[in-house]
């Protein structure tokens, strides 16, 4: 068994065209014909050459094969190399639009509620300044209104005006008595601050009111009284 497993096995070398061509043969008693051997081995060398060339020249082949498939293994493991970065640079490209997608949309929300917020408060400003501004023609109308049939009403009874410094003591009675009661407590819930602003009055120690300003026409002194009075009723 040990000189089996370290018995050394001995390869014949191979044999080349050349061997077969040369080979002699032992002669022995009625042995082959010379010439026949001769051309057997003749022409077994010539074919052995053709597959000893054939065999070199495949062998050529496929090592040159095998360097292209080198190549082409190179150029794979390039290529796949190569795809792996591409599809980390796409997702990476994708999270990043993602990113941005999601930044630019929070922030078109926050301005889309910003503005739509300042809307609101706008309106709600601009509804409270119109229902001033109605409030205001409101009182206006009924402050006019009332001015007018009193100055038409004065017109038609005070054909010559009165003293200056003096006004009817039946003037405020005759006023309150014309007027009409729902004009005058719609007029009294007005603002007249901006008239008064034209039309100074005064007292003149009696308990009547006096109109300071330039009073220069009839006219003038007409609307003055008016004014005072719808004051005194107020």
């Amino acid at each position: 068994m040990i000189e089996k497993a370290f018995r050394i096995e001995v390869h014949p070398m191979p044999v080349t065209p050349l061997d077969i061509l040369h080979r002699e043969f032992r002669r022995g008693f009625r042995g082959y014909n010379d010439h026949e051997v001769q051309d057997f081995l003749r022409q077994a060398s010539q074919d052995f050459e053709k597959v000893v060339t054939e065999n070199a020249h495949l062998r050529d082949q496929v090592e040159t094969l095998q360097q292209r498939l080198g190549q082409f293994e190179r150029i794979e493991e390039t290529m796949q190399n190569a795809l792996v970065v591409a599809q980390r640079t796409a997702e990476e490209t994708k999270r990043g639009a993602e990113k941005r997608a999601e930044l630019i949309v929070a922030d078109a929300e926050h301005q889309s509620r910003a503005m739509t917020d300042k809307a609101r408060s706008q309106v709600a400003e601009l509804e409270v300044s119109m229902s001033d501004l109605r409030q205001q023609r409101v009182c206006f109308e009924l402050e006019f209104k009332a001015l007018l049939e009193t100055y038409h009403k004065m017109l038609d009874r005070h054909q010559i005006d009165p003293p200056e410094a003096e006004i009817p003591p039946t003037f405020h009675g005759n006023l309150s008595a014309e007027t009409d009661p729902d004009q005058q407590l719609s007029a009294a819930t007005c603002d007249t601050d901006d008239r008064s602003d034209h039309f100074a009055t005064r007292g003149d120690g009696n308990g009547n009111s006096v109109v300071d300003g330039d009073v220069t026409t009839p006219r003038a002194r007409l609307i003055d009284w008016a004014m005072v009075g719808a004051h005194a009723e107020t």
